[in-house]
């Protein structure tokens, strides 16, 4: 989450119904959304070469496609298109570890050196599961000296090893209790490691077989087959210059998932209760806030999620970025709305997708709740 969050929650929006209480077609849908993306959101497709946008209405979907694959290319966006989604990974991370604590594999309260080999413990650190998918372990966002480590540019993570990280935990020393907010990458690296150990399996299997597979999200992966890495999208930074996808020897649970708008529509569906009211019952409390944060009065820490308290609804959001790309997904669980944003391009998307989700609630004002 970064600026831009703040930013849209404060733009004045003048559209005056209710799209709720309104029987608009997909055409006149993406006129309101075009006009939030001409007028307020103000995306420049000459640093933006494409992007694609899921929007969930109660029992409808829409999906819109805007711009291409890549810079001059031909070849256009579409649902099975396959994104790096950056820190929205931590979503599907915290997810699934609530859902080991459902399954009693895991306790929230419990240290998470207990879950992690003898020789990877730091004895002098007394964090919790709870509070790493909170954020408030007090660690820092990235390890110290992990740029020592980056032999390619934009490409953080492919050269810093298990090993490494470790290094830096085992003898990391300045944590205090009783910490604030602290958005911190190194804290899911952790968790992935600790779900690792406790399962004896590889994290992205463990992944696959508790919550991808129930769901059909066939194209969310940290490993791409052939024929998903022929529909990566390329990236492109903040100037419009290709990048090449981000490679992992660490934090693929923190930031190296990749998922398409079919598939994060999938599990945007289930936070909202419209898919698999199982995995709904036993994911719902991880939309319920913690604390406080400090991004600004109204935005609290869910179990992973970002929770923005409006006057009549909470609006559970998470973004993602990585060299090449940027990732949305907002929802309001009482109206059963959201909107799910994919890009090829490092510029940010939050503030699009903040309009959109504040349309679809008639500007955050009294709204009808959803019926149980």
């Amino acid at each position: 989450m970064n600026r831009l969050i703040t930013y849209a929650l404060l733009f004045t929006f003048c559209f005056s119904f209710n799209l709720l209480n309104a029987q608009l077609s997909k055409a006149q849908l993406l006129k309101e959304i075009n006009k939030i993306i001409y007028y307020d959101a103000q995306i420049s497709y000459d640093q933006v070469p494409g992007f694609i946008l899921g929007v969930i209405v109660g029992d409808s979907t829409y999906v819109y496609d805007f711009g291409s694959m890549e810079t001059s290319s031909n070849t256009f966006i579409s649902d099975s298109s396959i994104f790096e989604i950056g820190g929205i990974s931590k979503v599907l991370t915290a997810t699934l570890a609530h859902l080991l604590v459902e399954e009693g594999v895991f306790d929230y309260e419990e240290p998470i050196n207990s879950y992690l080999p003898k020789e990877y413990r730091n004895t002098s650190l007394d964090i919790s599961i709870k509070e790493i998918v909170t954020h408030t372990t007090g660690l820092p966002r990235l390890p110290h000296g992990i740029g020592v480590n980056e032999k390619e540019a934009n490409n953080p993570y492919s050269h810093y090893t298990k090993n490494d990280f470790f290094n830096f935990y085992t003898n990391y020393r300045t944590v205090q209790k009783d910490q604030d907010y602290q958005y911190s990458h190194v804290g899911f690296a952790l968790l992935e490691y600790a779900i690792e150990h406790t399962l004896k399996k590889d994290f992205e299997e463990i992944l696959i077989e508790k919550l991808l597979k129930p769901l059909d999200m066939n194209d969310t992966r940290i490993n791409l087959n052939n024929d998903q890495n022929q529909r990566l999208a390329i990236g492109h930074n903040i100037i419009g210059k290709k990048v090449k996808p981000w490679s992992f020897n660490s934090f693929e649970g923190s930031v190296g998932i990749k998922s398409s708008m079919d598939n994060l529509l999938k599990f945007t569906k289930m936070e909202l209760g419209l898919k698999s009211p199982d995995l709904y019952s036993k994911t719902k409390q991880t939309q319920i806030s913690s604390k406080h944060t400090t991004l600004d009065k109204n935005t609290f820490i869910g179990l992973g999620w970002h929770i923005i308290k409006k006057k009549h609804c909470e609006i559970v959001a998470h973004s993602g970025s990585t060299a090449g790309h940027r990732g949305f997904i907002g929802l309001v669980d009482e109206t059963n709305t959201a909107v799910v944003i994919l890009s090829n391009s490092e510029n940010g998307m939050n503030s699009l997708g903040y309009l959109v989700l504040k349309m679809l609630n008639n500007n955050w004002k009294k709204i009808k709740k959803k019926s149980l």
